[in-house]
């Protein structure tokens, strides 16, 4: 059994020591610093905690409003594009694997 309190005052991932098969972050709009990538072989979770978010999926923008959640795939090229002010993110991953994260650059 594991407890983490306080999780939204987190800034980094937890749990990605790769002791879990998850990783957790809560992300606020002070936080976003998105770049369109993809995952090899991870898929990605975006669950919208409070006010609202565009995320961009292979050049689909997707609204996410409270309550919503998005899965993004492997392969699946994506960027949190815009937001609310009072956005509010828990995203889900799991544990990070070297070299899986590509930077698409144009």
């Amino acid at each position: 059994m594991k407890i983490k309190r306080n999780l939204s005052r987190e800034k980094e991932w937890l749990f990605n020591d790769g002791s879990l098969p998850i990783q957790v972050k809560i992300v606020e709009p002070g936080d976003i610093n998105s770049v369109e990538h993809y995952h090899k072989t991870m898929h990605e979770y975006f669950f919208l905690l409070q006010g609202r978010a565009r995320i961009s999926v292979n050049g689909t923008v997707h609204a996410l409003e409270r309550d919503d959640v998005l899965i993004v795939e492997p392969g699946e090229i994506h960027r949190v594009i815009d937001y609310s002010a009072d956005m509010r993110l828990l995203l889900l991953m799991p544990p990070p694997v070297p070299g899986d994260k590509y930077v698409v650059s144009f």
